[in-house]
């Protein structure tokens, strides 16, 4: 596997580990922190619900106030004859109106007057007399606004004092959550909800009657997640503190929706800056680091392959690589010069070794020469030289009578025995004497053949060196320089191509 090939995996696993960590952080961190705006963005959402049935209570109330001095309300008091019918009611948008006068017996309160529009259980509003322990009327006559349950659905209702002769009428105006009015006011606060009433016989969705205790715990509401919606669920109390009306707000999940599609557009974004910063780191190694390596490397190739240790890299760049180059150059160098001088020292050790032979081949022979050369001045000191000069003398001295000197001379009867012996004694030494010049000569002729092996063996060798001809024709020139006088200096041969 190549450097590069290593590199961009490298790379590749580096940005995925980090998409892996982004990720997981954005999950862990960004999801939740969406998840807790949306939670606290539908809690909001309840919460104006709560608000605005508490405002339609209280502007039931305030109308209830408002009903309680007018004439005819005090007229059903004072003369037993109101006119407010169903009629007025729908007028004022109400589905009750009762008025009740002053307790006869303190155990209950007679219904003056009644008018209804629907069908509004006659258990939960009686039309004969209201006793004093009734939710709505129990207690001091003061105003009083909330939520009822009803058997035909939870109803705001409210109870004012009517201001008669007797000061202790009750005025009761109730107006029915009924599905339009729900969907009005979900239309005007901008959140749609639906109304559940609480109560033993309540039959609630099973998703709502799972997180029921959790909604009634809690004041801010409960969120339930869901796929494109998220119910937020609440409870409202009624006129004696308890939790009578649950509010189930459909909540769009627009916060998680939006931050899913930021966070995946970041996550892309971020991706694919990491691509294009992994690609662009690709490029850049390519241009500055691997293609000056691969370069280096085929250099050092083409050197080792070819022993051309005056190649050079010329990569010409001032930071590591070239510093890498030029170092790899100036070993080439030192390699170089290194090799001629091993070489030198091996073509000196050569010599010596051929020299050596040649001595110590030579020197055997000489062995032989030295004794023959011995012999034959043995054999030359042993020649009768004296008794031939003793000879010459006699005869030199009776050279004017020699006839007189063989005729009575007693020593001529010996010369011709002598002479005889001493031939004899000249050609045994002439033998020997040749005998040891033909070994002397022999040798030579060795010594001779010796030497002109060797010469022949080291023409037959060789050795093949490589040199930088422009440096061998610079050292020529500068030879041929200093060798003449009174010339211009020797011009530098450049190598070209």
């Amino acid at each position: 596997m190549s450097l590069s090939t290593r590199i961009a995996l490298a790379l590749v696993a580096v940005v995925a580990l980090f998409a892996g960590l982004d990720g997981f952080v954005v999950q862990r961190v960004f999801d939740r922190r969406f998840e807790a705006l949306e939670q606290h963005a539908a809690a909001a959402d309840v919460a104006r619900v709560r608000a605005a049935l508490e405002a339609e209570a209280t502007m039931l109330g305030e109308l209830a106030m408002g009903l309680g001095t007018t004439a005819a309300v005090r007229g059903a008091l004072d003369h037993g004859t109101c006119e407010l019918d169903a009629a007025s009611l729908e007028g004022l948008d109400l589905d009750l109106l009762t008025i009740l006068g002053p307790a006869a017996d303190a155990t209950s309160h007679p219904v003056a007057h009644a008018a209804r529009v629907g069908d509004l259980a006659a258990r939960d509003f009686p039309r004969g007399a209201w006793s004093t322990r009734h939710p709505l009327v129990a207690g001091t006559p003061v105003r009083r606004a909330g939520i009822q349950q009803t058997e035909t659905g939870p109803l705001l209702v409210a109870v004012a004092p009517v201001q008669g002769p007797s000061d202790s009428g009750r005025l009761v105006v109730g107006r029915l959550l009924s599905e339009a009015r729900v969907a009005e006011l979900a239309e005007r606060i901008g959140v749609e909800f639906s109304l559940y009433q609480l109560g033993a016989d309540t039959d609630l969705p099973p998703h709502l009657e799972r997180h029921l205790p959790q909604a009634t715990a809690s004041a801010a509401g409960h969120l339930e997640p869901g796929e494109e919606h998220a119910l937020a669920l609440a409870t409202v109390d009624d006129l004696q503190a308890q939790p009578d009306l649950l509010v189930a707000a459909r909540v769009p999940r627009e916060i998680t929706r939006q931050g899913s599609a930021a966070t995946t557009f970041g996550r892309i974004s971020v991706l694919v800056g990491a691509l294009v910063l992994v690609l662009a780191l690709l490029i850049l190694l390519r241009h500055m680091v691997l293609r000056p390596l691969e370069r280096l490397a085929a250099h050092a190739e083409h050197v080792g392959r070819t022993e051309d240790l005056t190649a050079r890299s010329h990569e010409g760049r001032t930071d590591e690589l070239g510093t890498l180059a030029s170092e790899l150059d100036g070993m080439l160098t030192k390699l170089a010069e290194a090799r001629a001088a091993l070489i030198d020292a091996a073509r000196a050790a050569g010599k010596s070794e051929i020299a050596t032979g040649i001595l110590h081949n030579v020197g055997n022979v000489l062995s032989g020469i030295g004794v023959a050369t011995e012999q034959l001045q043995q054999a030359v000191g042993e020649l009768p030289q004296e008794d031939l000069e003793a000879v010459t003398r006699t005869l030199e001295e009776h050279a004017t009578d020699l006839a007189g000197f063989f005729r009575d001379d007693p020593r001529a009867a010996h010369l011709t025995p002598f002479l005889r012996a001493l031939a004899d004694a000249q050609r045994g030494a002439r033998g020997r004497m040749g005998s040891e010049l033909g070994d002397l000569r022999r040798g030579l002729d060795h010594v001779a053949q010796l030497v002109r092996d060797q010469q022949r063996f080291a023409q037959q060798g060789g050795l093949v060196e490589t040199h930088d001809a422009r440096a061998l024709a610079n050292e020529a020139l500068s030879l041929v320089d200093r060798s003449r006088t009174g010339t211009a200096p020797a011009v530098a041969v450049e190598a070209r191509g």
